[in-house]
């Protein structure tokens, strides 16, 4: 799950104080729901913005997932971004999740 800002911004410390709240709660509701949607152990957040043409404020929120191998976890996650495309999730069960996920946020944050 990706969090893309609403405006330009290139770092955290750009965004204003009420950005900054809302935030902090939406990263909690977004972790919670991977979690309790995919079994999830905990959802991890990541911010580099450092590619060519992604030099804006987005954060990755990755659930991780009991089954991680141990050369994967943490930062090594990762690696799973060069898995040739038959070993990703197809577009139908991206779909899918994402449809329920967006469900059990709208209980969270009925105001998103």
């Amino acid at each position: 799950m990706v969090v893309i800002a609403r405006r330009h911004v290139r770092s955290l410390s750009e965004l204003t104080a009420s950005e900054s709240a809302t935030l902090g709660p939406l990263l909690a509701s977004l972790s919670r729901v991977l979690e309790q949607e995919l079994g999830a152990r905990k959802a991890y957040v990541a911010f580099f913005a450092e590619a060519e043409g992604f030099a804006h404020l987005h954060l990755h929120i990755i659930p991780r997932l009991d089954s991680l191998a141990d050369d994967h976890q943490g930062p090594r996650i990762f690696h799973y971004l060069d898995q040739p495309p038959d070993g990703w999730v197809s577009p139908t069960a991206m779909d899918q999740i994402a449809d329920r996920l967006r469900t059990l946020l709208a209980e969270q944050l009925p105001n998103l």
